[in-house]
């Protein structure tokens, strides 16, 4: 579905769409700002995004589902939301990833990015990893000195990597 479809003016729909985000929120070990069902409401009502709702059923049922955006020749997966167990029952996590790489192949496009968690099922599943360089200033002159000492401490997906590469040799 695309955003915008009339089916996301359903506040029921709207509100099973956001119950399986916040499942995924939920079990996440790795937290940004919760989002709120406004923002899904705006967001999935927003037609001119251009946005793509890939949906998953089972029996009839909302199972999963993820929202991606077309962007510079890009696939851009953007946000997911599973029911569980039923999303673990039938591996959606990997379908949604080849589903989602055969709409971009299909379309034309050259990349398929996604998100920065999980980085040993998504190199398991083919990808390669480019990271990220946050610019944080700290205010307190003694928390810079320290947040300079611990910093790679926050680079899990880098000690995995380093890890890895260690293990092909």
């Amino acid at each position: 579905m695309r955003t915008g479809d009339v089916r996301f003016r359903d506040e029921a729909t709207l509100a099973a769409y956001y119950a399986l985000f916040d499942n995924v929120y939920a079990q996440s070990e790795v937290h940004f700002d919760r989002l709120s069902l406004d923002f899904f409401r705006l967001l999935l009502q927003d037609a001119g995004s251009g946005g793509v709702v890939f949906v998953y059923r089972h029996a009839g049922r909302l199972i999963g589902w993820n929202l991606c955006y077309e962007h510079d020749g890009k696939l851009i997966d953007k946000y997911i939301g599973f029911a569980y167990p039923e999303a673990r029952e039938h591996n959606l996590y990997f379908v949604s990833w080849m589903h989602n790489l055969g709409y971009a192949c299909e379309h034309g496009l050259t990349h398929y990015v996604a998100g920065w968690t999980d980085p040993e099922v998504k190199s398991f599943l083919g990808a390669s990893m480019t990271f990220t360089r946050h610019a944080v200033y700290a205010r307190n002159p003694l928390l810079r000195v320290l947040l300079r000492k611990l910093g790679g401490h926050f680079e899990s997906d880098r000690s995995w990597q380093e890890a890895s590469e260690k293990g092909d040799e």
